[in-house]
């Protein structure tokens, strides 16, 4: 345990020890703030979920892929939409929150956000894994890991600067997923195709929302806050909207949709209720 939170340390902080150690001191600031932005809404939500979820994992095994499967379903939904989202306004996002000056960061944002939604998806995936007793095999995927993001960072730092950084660590994650699901499927009875069917209408959803945000943003609006705002409720209503006609065109299958339906169909009863009362 303590050798995994060594080089999950390492994994954390890595990008940003080379950042200072090759660009300087100056550009590992504006990294950090790029990084903090970019990466705290994804892991804010897919944190918490594995924690809460660990023990029903451990404690319902029978019931592990199915609880995983809709676990997964969420993650998705959340991290995909948050991170695209951010991505299809972070120029304006950048220029309302942060200022004019830092700008030059929105190109290392753009790079971060995404890898902040995929490092939530492969995290979630280590849960499964500690709830079975394989924490061996997450720590090496771990280790290896590091390994990818040392090559791809340095070497990518070498090219592009800070940019360079950020896609370093971005490729990195992405070539970790499959070897991390593969683990995952030689772990627990769990298969490709059930994985697919749960992140493709994400995936999708979130491609639309992105393709929607860019086509229709004002360019002719120079006030950020305005088109920023408009963007936004642009963003949620075409993901808000894509994402249930994504699920009813699949034939309405069990996961994460149907259990929001779900909720949602039992809030609206009540309220309903109370009104009549």
């Amino acid at each position: 345990m303590l050798v995994f939170h060594v080089v999950y340390f390492a994994l954390d902080r890595l990008d940003e020890f080379i950042v200072g150690r090759l660009l300087g001191t100056e550009a590992i600031g504006g990294y950090c703030v790029a990084a903090y932005i970019g990466t705290m809404p994804a892991n804010e939500v897919s944190q918490p979920f594995g924690r809460a979820l660990f023990p029903s994992y451990v404690n319902d095994p029978p019931r592990l892929v199915e609880s995983y499967l809709k676990t997964l379903g969420f993650v998705a939904v959340v991290c995909v939409s948050i991170c695209l989202g951010m991505v299809a306004v972070s120029q304006d996002l950048i220029h309302v929150f942060l200022g004019e000056r830092w700008l030059y960061i929105v190109p290392i944002f753009n790079y971060l956000a995404p890898f902040a939604g995929v490092a939530g998806i492969c995290s979630s995936i280590g849960v499964v894994m500690m709830a079975v007793d394989r924490f061996k095999p997450f720590v090496i995927l771990t280790i290896s890991h590091l390994v990818i993001l040392a090559i791809a960072v340095v070497g990518f730092s070498k090219v592009w600067g800070l940019e360079g950084v950020a896609f370093g660590r971005l490729l990195a994650v992405l070539l970790i997923l499959p070897p991390t699901f593969f683990a995952l499927r030689s772990a627990v009875p769990i298969t490709f195709a059930q994985i697919g069917a749960v992140i493709w209408r994400p995936l999708v959803a979130g491609a639309i929302m992105y393709g929607t945000v860019r086509a229709l943003h004002l360019d002719h609006i120079d006030i950020p806050a305005v088109t920023l705002a408009r963007d936004v409720a642009v963003g949620v209503v075409t993901f808000s909207t894509a994402i249930p006609l994504l699920w009813i065109a699949q034939g309405r299958p069990d996961g994460a949709e149907r259990v929001m339906t779900d909720y949602i169909l039992a809030f609206l009863r009540r309220v309903k209720g109370k009104l009549n009362d």
